[in-house]
């Protein structure tokens, strides 16, 4: 039982020390990634769809605005 709690005790501080010399990265895409691109892409994408999606939810009010009148 001892060599257990022993053996994971070491493999234990094999990890600590690996963590210990592992490099800082940023969270953020960097500007000179092809990540950057994508997300860039992705968000100029999205915001067209937004404004899509915003223009059609409004004519579909105003249609529904005539037919309500209309059968009133």
């Amino acid at each position: 039982m001892e060599s257990n709690l022993i053996g994971s005790k070491s493999g234990y501080s094999r990890n600590m020390h690996c963590e210990r010399e592992a490099v800082s990265t940023s969270h953020c895409a960097q500007s000179n990634t092809i990540e950057y691109e994508m997300a860039m892409s992705w968000c100029l994408l999205q915001s067209k769809y937004d404004k899509c999606l915003e223009e059609l939810w409004k004519q579909q009010r105003s249609e529904l605005e005539k037919l309500t009148i209309k059968v009133k």
